[in-house]
């Protein structure tokens, strides 16, 4: 990954750093030798510029490329908390939209995200750019199925109680090209709830819905409800 927003929030959370890289033809800047000296890269590579344009995704030059581990899958990555809200994602499939959620949920005091099903690759580096480095400060995990979920959540009630599983969908009937909350989802549910809608639209996108959605959990529990 690279961008100075990025790196920096990745070293502020603890992500490890394998391996960095930079161009052999300039000369790092002082924010760069910051985060040499910080990082303990097992790896430290020195490129020209034309290969540091190969491995960058990027339209502009990065002055640095890190590689990090991925972390496994492990639902434990999700802290126990009384407060504890995480988001669970069913399927989404565009990589842009699930970093932009992974944005809200930080933005609006999230604890973390549960992608389910066949979807989007969270460490697509489309995710990590609409994040805006949220990425790294709020804890992704990728479930199979919906009874993972479920089995996850069970383990919670010993230490939290209750903890109940509220569904969002789309009101009515939809295209078949529309994705809706799978079936198993919906049985899932404790409740399942929509947000109003005005005007022509008839729904929001996942990133625009998930966030009106934590806000009002958010909102709930300022107000003293046990949402």
């Amino acid at each position: 990954m690279e961008g100075v927003r990025a790196i920096t929030l990745a070293l502020a959370h603890g992500w490890r750093v394998r391996a960095l890289a930079h161009s052999s033809e300039r000369p790092l800047s002082a924010w760069a030798q910051g985060v040499v000296q910080r990082a303990g890269a097992e790896v430290h590579d020195t490129l020209p510029d034309a290969g540091m344009a190969e491995l960058s995704d990027r339209h502009d030059r990065s002055e640095l490329i890190a590689v990090l581990p991925i972390p496994a899958d492990d639902p434990g990555r999700q802290q126990s908390r009384p407060d504890l809200c995480v988001v669970v994602i069913d399927r989404p499939g565009l990589p842009g939209t699930l970093g932009s959620l992974l944005r809200s949920i930080d933005a609006l005091g999230g604890h973390g995200l549960i992608v389910v099903g066949h979807a989007a690759d969270v460490y697509d580096p489309e995710v990590i750019r609409a994040s805006t480095g949220s990425f790294f400060a709020v804890p992704v995990v990728q479930m199979e199925r919906v009874p993972d979920v479920l089995a996850w959540r069970d383990s919670l009630r010993g230490a939290l109680g209750d903890v109940p599983l509220i569904g969002a969908a789309e009101d009515g009937a939809v295209d078949a090209d529309a994705h809706p909350l799978s079936r198993a989802f919906l049985a899932a549910c404790d409740h399942v709830v929509r947000i109003p809608m005005h005007g022509s639209a008839s729904s929001l996108n996942v990133a625009a819905a998930g966030s009106v959605l934590r806000y009002e959990v958010g909102r709930q529990r300022r107000a003293g409800h046990s949402t």
